[in-house]
């Protein structure tokens, strides 16, 4: 019994299991091979194509940099509030 309450191994798969966008996020950064597939990855996240800006925040005219300082914005805040 002594040794079946001794914490064993940890368990890479785990961290799956947590929630949290913060920990999702940095689960899948570090889960790339390597630096440069890290970066790629984390800048794809804070600025993605402009394709895919103009059809989430649909914002008519609104200037392409505007979107990009919006959705960072919303970003920071949803990371600051998890």
């Amino acid at each position: 019994m002594h040794r079946l309450s001794e914490p064993g191994p940890t368990e890479p798969s785990a961290a799956y299991l947590r929630t949290g966008l913060t920990h999702k996020l940095l689960t899948d950064v570090r889960a790339q091979p390597n630096w440069r597939a890290r970066v790629k990855l984390a800048a794809s996240y804070a600025l993605p194509p402009e394709e895919f800006m103009r059809r989430k925040y649909g914002r008519g005219n609104w200037p392409l940099p505007a979107l990009y300082l919006l959705h960072l914005g919303r970003g920071i805040r949803k990371l600051l509030s998890t």
